[in-house]
């Protein structure tokens, strides 16, 4: 590259990452908090309120279904900003996502040409279903858990490329130790199938029987030792590790939930194309007359090793959730930028063509701008700008000299924002608020202290699939309240909703209509809640 050329690149990326980030930025803390989102907050909120790191609680009892690791750094972001809100918790996810990208070009531009690294690592950050629900929802444990997993597996192939087995060994392990004290056991299984997909790209499974190997292990057993031995000084470690693995095995080909897994294994090839459109779209260059030669290359190989090694456990599942499987889209984006880099070094005024036609489609989003005024009420501003933005990207992919590879990242980056701009504050507006429930609640009891109420149920401590069975003891717990009642109430009061089976000093309380039996009650406020299927009562009781 001339130096002109060297400044006309890095302008360009420059541009990129800035309309990235403002696509995944505007109108991030807009919509409520939703699915487990409001889970990972509180339990974060409720470690820095009772000053305790190491038990995680959630309304002042027990947790046991994920380790604390992702609620550390959500704490940390609490107490660093002094912000609950919804833009500032899911700023982690957005930072993790970027970085995922940035150790992907890191890592792919020792196996490709620079460029095609970086469009590796641009079809990374733009698969549209983190690209648009997973970083619209990033207080979900997935991304980051994701992130620490893509290290955990592309330090082990780092550092067999260099021969340098005391590193691979240590710091896999690492990130397997800080992966299981973020989500627990599937974190194991990741090592053990990413160790057996490099072996096999070695052809020897020697370097399994090394005392590197053992000294990993060593790293592991000591970080994840250290945790449960403090926590053991709180409640019952074991307790806790038995909760984990049913959690792990719960959501598996062998757990309760593994109902219709036949129906559901077939549907899932498409699921996981789906994860990586547009850029799947791709996989149709294998048809063409190329010789792709995969395993010429290391990091290609070891990519599709990985993904084969390790999709059975989530392919043959029956709870098939894509969001489980993102740690998979770094390597299944270096396949797609491989076959598209060789493809183009045969048929590159072919592929240009052939982009040519599917830049059409970028019409659809520009019309959508135009006419989404005349339907509903919108920001002008927004549209003016979009609008002007469609016109110049069009006037550039048809251009002759135009390189449409590049052009269409932006487009889609520009649909991501048109999405961001317009149609959350619009998709806002029909979904239930759970903040207007609490804000109405408050005003009718002048901000009373809320307790949830109920008899506590019986949960057992127990592994339980179609193939064994254990149970080791029997606990209480609460029933589960609508998430989003606990965090949007301390969001405006800055009190956590604490659970109880006896009336403490609440003037207030909480519960579903069908815990309270025959009590007189008189009710503030309920509501029919969808999601659930249960009426939620905040209420007094008469005396």
């Amino acid at each position: 590259m001339t130096y002109v050329q060297r400044n006309r690149w890095t302008l360009s990326i420059v541009f990129l990452l800035v309309l990235y980030c403002t696509s995944v930025l505007v109108h991030l803390g807009v919509l409520e908090f939703s699915g487990e989102e409001p889970r990972r907050a509180m339990v974060s909120v409720e470690m820095i309120n009772s000053g305790n790191y190491i038990r995680p609680l959630q309304y002042g009892w027990d947790y046991y279904n994920k380790p604390p690791f992702f609620n550390w750094i959500l704490a940390g972001l609490i107490l660093i900003t002094g912000s609950v809100s919804e833009f500032v918790l899911r700023l982690p996810s957005v930072v993790f996502y970027l970085l995922m990208g940035f150790v992907h070009y890191r890592v792919a531009r020792h196996f490709f040409p620079k460029q095609v690294a970086a469009i590796s690592s641009f079809f990374l950050v733009t698969c549209a279903d983190v690209y648009t629900y997973g970083l619209a929802y990033g207080v979900e444990i997935d991304i980051f858990y994701s992130f620490v997993v893509y290290l955990q597996a592309i330090s082990m192939f780092w550092f067999y490329t260099k021969r340098k087995l005391l590193p691979l060994f240590l710091v896999s392990y690492f990130f397997c130790a800080v992966g299981f004290l973020t989500k627990g056991f599937p974190s194991l299984l990741f090592q053990v199938l990413t160790l057996a997909a490099l072996c096999v790209q070695a052809r020897s499974f020697r370097l399994l029987f090394r005392w590197q190997h053992l000294a990993g292990i060593a790293v592991f057993v000591a970080i994840t030792g250290t945790y449960f031995l403090l926590y053991s000084n709180y409640a019952s470690p074991v307790r806790y590790l038995i909760n984990l693995l049913n959690e792990a095995t719960l959501k598996s080909g062998i757990g309760k939930r593994s109902n219709r897994l036949f129906d559901k294994a077939i549907v899932y090839p498409w699921l996981f194309v789906k994860m990586f459109a547009p850029w799947s779209l791709l996989l149709l260059l294998l048809i063409s007359k190329v010789k792709y030669h995969f395993r010429q290359n290391p990091l290609v190989w070891f990519s599709l090793l990985f993904m084969l090694f390790n999709i059975g456990v989530y392919w043959f599942t029956g709870q098939p959730k894509i969001r489980y499987v993102y740690m998979f889209l770094p390597f299944g984006c270096t396949v797609l930028a491989y076959i598209y880099h060789r493809y183009t070094e045969v048929y590159a005024s072919r592929f240009n063509s052939i982009m040519k036609y599917v830049g059409g489609l970028f019409v659809l989003p520009l019309l959508t701008v135009l006419v989404l005024p005349f339907i509903e009420t919108v920001s002008p501003g927004w549209i003016i700008s979009l609008a002007i933005a469609f016109l110049l990207l069009l006037f550039q992919y048809y251009r002759k000299d135009a390189n449409r590879i590049w052009l269409f990242i932006a487009g889609f980056m520009l649909v991501r924002l048109t999405y961001a701009a317009l149609f959350i504050p619009i998709q806002y507006k029909g979904i239930e608020s759970y903040n207007a429930k609490v804000k109405e609640v408050l005003a009718k009891t002048h901000r009373e202290s809320v307790q949830y109420w109920a008899k506590a149920k019986s949960f057992p401590i127990a592994v339980k699939t179609s193939l064994f069975s254990y149970e080791a003891e029997t606990i209480l717990k609460p029933e589960i309240l609508p998430l989003e009642l606990p965090y949007y109430y301390y969001r405006n009061t800055g009190k956590i909703i604490e659970f109880d089976t006896v009336k403490r000093n609440s003037t207030c309380f909480v519960s579903y209509l069908g815990q309270l039996g025959n009590k007189k009650i008189d009710t503030v406020y309920a509501y029919f809640d969808k999601n659930l299927n249960q009426r939620v009562v905040f209420y007094h009781y008469k005396e």
